[in-house]
This record gives C-alpha cells, structure tokens and sequence, in this order.
C-alpha cells in the first residue's frame, strides 16, 4: 500500500492503486510471469468442513448425516448438516450431542500404545492413545524430561487434500500450482 492507514483513518482510493495496476503489452505477450506480474494469479480453494466431508465418505454415509470430526475434546469440523442443529467448532462433544442426539462424532485416527499404525478406535482416551520417549537425561545432569505427546494422524486428510491438488494440476496444465508458495495455494483447514 502507498500510505499505512493510522487509527480509524479511512482508506482512499489511492490506498488501492496497487490493487489496479497498468499492464503492458511487454507483459500480455511474456510467457515468464513472476510473481509481481499484475497477470499472475493467486486462488485459494478452502474446502469448507473438508474433514467432516472426508469421514462422511469413508464410512459412506448421507450427505443429510450430522457429523462432527473430533480431536480428544475439540471439534475440528462441523458438517452442514450438524450446523443446522446450532453446532459449532466451539461446542465440546457432550453438548453438541445434546443439541443433535442423533450426531455421529468419529474421532480422528489415533497412534494407540503398541500399535504401528493409526486406527479408528473405540474409547479413544488421552492415556491410552499417546507415544512416550523415553527419560531424556541432558549432560548427565539432574534434569529428566519425561516427552510424551498426543498423536493423532491425519493421514486420510492428506490424501484427499492431495487429490484435490492434482485435480487442479491436471486442469492446469500448463501453469505452475503448488501447495505453499507456488500460484495455487489450496486450504483444507476446517
């Protein structure tokens, strides 16, 4: 932006002559845009409640289903159908299923002790579900730290995510898309 607004200062249009920039044969005609080039374009794709979408999906359920994605406590996706009951990424499990008794929550994938890989199980619980490392002693001193940490995978959303990414890779053939940082930025935050 030309000036930086200060306090409640209104923005004038010269705020936005950046936004209308004037563009030259020099650049209709050249086949390297950079990523200052007023032609280039930038598109983010934000799939909404994408990992509700995903679980309704694998378990092959009806697009009308209420379901929640959970992660311990927290709900991580609402689908649309569950939202009409008035749900939201800030109710807590047990109030959601008090708004919408029929709710299906399926808790994300998690490591359980002695297990290789991530499953889907029942009970998921904090004390049960984690992978601890060992004592870690730093230069023989006193100090131990006992890591232990929560693990979840999100595995499943990744590989849809990446479906969607080569979707557009094929559609566009001929222009550079990327997750981060490339002209295609696509979002499956919920």
């Amino acid at each position: 932006m030309n000036s930086p607004w200060k306090g409640k200062a209104k923005a004038t249009n010269q705020d936005y002559d950046d936004l209308r920039p004037t563009i030259t044969y020099r650049q209709l005609l050249s086949n390297n845009l950079g990523v200052r080039d007023p032609l280039s374009v930038v598109a983010l794709c934000d799939s909404d409640a994408f990992y509700a979408a995903c679980e309704r999906v694998r378990l092959g359920l009806d697009q009308s289903a209420p379901i929640v994605v959970q992660q311990w406590e927290s709900l991580i996706a609402v689908s649309y159908p569950a939202r009409e009951f008035g749900i939201s990424r800030m109710d807590k499990i047990k109030d959601a299923k008090k708004k919408c008794p029929n709710l299906l929550a399926v808790h994300v994938a998690t490591y359980k002790e002695g297990e290789k890989e991530p499953g889907y199980w029942e009970g998921v619980d904090t004390r049960t579900h984690k992978v601890c490392l060992a004592f870690f002693n730093a230069l023989d001193t006193i100090r131990a730290f006992l890591v232990a940490y929560l693990k979840v995978s999100l595995d499943l959303y990744r590989r849809e995510s990446n479906k969607i990414i080569t979707m557009f890779k094929d559609a566009l053939s001929t222009g550079e898309v990327g997750e981060m940082g490339a002209n295609l930025i696509y979002s499956n935050v919920d």
